[in-house]
């Protein structure tokens, strides 16, 4: 049986990344928290993770179906949902969602094909559908429109908060504009829109009104390139966090410009078991759903949220 040179690639890649000499320094852990489990504060793989204005963490849980709502240091609050088709009942919780109001919650399903809309403290509001396999969901500035990941459709979907279809971008293909099986969205303060472009191994960026304006990436393991990017995130300064399977977060300026990785395969503080969804609050912090090893890692930059608002300053801390 013969191995196609592709994939030798990627497990040579895979295990170059994953070796402790080659994890560089990123933002500072803070704290940790989740073990393998259905109880409060437990996950069976955690993949999406959204945070409001009150500091309130809420985490799509995969597995066990449901939405785990935090404070801001991991401490369980509540949670809502259970395994089923019904109104407030998931098949595969994956994308989550907080809007700027900090009213409404957001949850893709992939099992479900379908977002549900719930308040902060998990009562339904809305739902809709004509979906195949959502994950990734963001929503724009002003919290009108939403964003969604059509992932088995190859297509990013806009709608408006209450579900209207708006436009849809993409279509399978590796030109520019198509997508394969997309993953992660997110939107900058201008309105742009950023995919994570899962099996090209790229981030493509878009305007509000769907126009392709550029990308970056290919795969492999050096800095800049991708192994099925999962997410992508957003600080208010515009700086891009993007995490892939190569078990490590890497960092861009808003046109791709490289600035750091960091992370690294393993089960210690600061490093990853396929980190997926990520959530950057604008002060410092970043949440990562460490999803293999069923936990959330907080990391925090001690610089203030406006460290980075000038090219001056990017420069300075990434030399």
């Amino acid at each position: 049986m013969s191995i196609k040179p592709r994939f030798i690639f990627v497990l040579f890649a895979t295990l170059t990344i994953s070796s402790g000499a080659f994890a560089q320094s990123g933002p500072p852990f803070m704290l940790k928290w989740g073990t393998f489990g259905t109880g409060p504060g437990q996950f069976k793989i955690p993949i999406g993770v959204a945070i409001d204005g009150a500091g309130y963490v809420y985490i799509a849980d995969l597995t066990v179906n449901r939405v785990q709502k935090f404070n801001a240091a991991g401490v369980y609050v509540s949670q809502w949902g259970t395994t089923g088709t019904g109104i407030g009942q998931f098949s595969g919780s994956n994308g989550i969602a907080v809007d700027r109001a900090n009213q409404f919650v957001y949850v893709t399903e992939t099992g479900n094909n379908r977002v549900q809309k719930f308040t902060t403290s998990g009562s339904f509001v809305t739902q809709w559908t004509g979906l195949n396999q959502p994950m990734g969901i963001a929503l724009d500035p002003t919290g009108d429109f939403v964003y969604v990941a059509d992932s088995f459709n190859n297509l990013v979907q806009k709608f408006t908060n209450q579900g209207d279809f708006v436009f849809a971008i993409g279509g399978s293909g590796a030109g520019d504009g198509q997508m394969s099986q997309p993953s992660g969205v997110a939107v900058d303060a201008s309105g742009n829109l950023y995919v994570a472009d899962t099996f090209n191994h790229r981030i493509q960026k878009f305007s509000s009104s769907g126009l392709y304006i550029g990308q970056w990436g290919s795969l492999g393991t050096t800095d800049g390139l991708f192994i099925r990017p999962k997410d992508v995130a957003i600080d208010p300064s515009g700086v891009v966090f993007v995490s892939d399977q190569s078990n490590r977060i890497q960092e861009f300026t808003g046109d791709g410009t490289f600035l750091r990785w960091w992370g690294g395969e393993g089960s210690a503080n600061g490093r990853f078991e396929y980190p997926r969804g990520m959530v950057v609050p604008g002060d410092g912090r970043v949440y990562v759903c460490d999803s293999e090893l069923h936990r959330i890692q907080l990391f925090g930059d001690p610089l203030t949220p406006t460290a980075r608002t000038t090219w001056g300053r990017i420069k300075a801390l990434y030399r």
